[in-house]
């Protein structure tokens, strides 16, 4: 091996918690919701999911490692990425930043991540 690879450790013993990551978003005063209710409030102000830029994957990089669906959430009538400098910041954009701080959803065994 070059010496200028640093060999990382296998994740054999890493331990998914989802049930805990659950507990402690609940903790901090996160709702749960369906998917179909997030998909109905960000439709009430002019977002929608990008299903083909969302992906699952598992979160290492907190406390607690669990099962995560990284969800992309665009704007309905540009197709932009909500934090694309070129989008609105807007009345609307201010209500989807509190969705994304209050709410949460989990199915499928993953925490969307919104």
């Amino acid at each position: 091996m070059p010496s200028s690879v640093i060999p990382m450790p296998c994740n054999e013993s890493l331990q998914v918690n989802n049930a805990e990551a659950v507990a402690k978003m609940k903790a901090y005063g996160c709702m749960k919701i369906s998917s179909s209710e997030l998909e109905k409030m960000l439709g009430k102000i002019g977002y929608r999911i990008s299903h083909k830029d969302s992906f699952d994957y598992t979160n290492t990089s907190n406390e607690i490692s669990f099962n995560a669906r990284s969800v992309c959430i665009v704007e309905g009538d540009t197709g932009l990425h909500f934090n694309n400098p070129n989008t609105r910041r807007d009345n609307n954009f201010r209500k989807l930043q509190k969705i994304r701080n209050e709410f949460f959803v989990f199915e499928n065994d993953r925490i969307w991540e919104l």
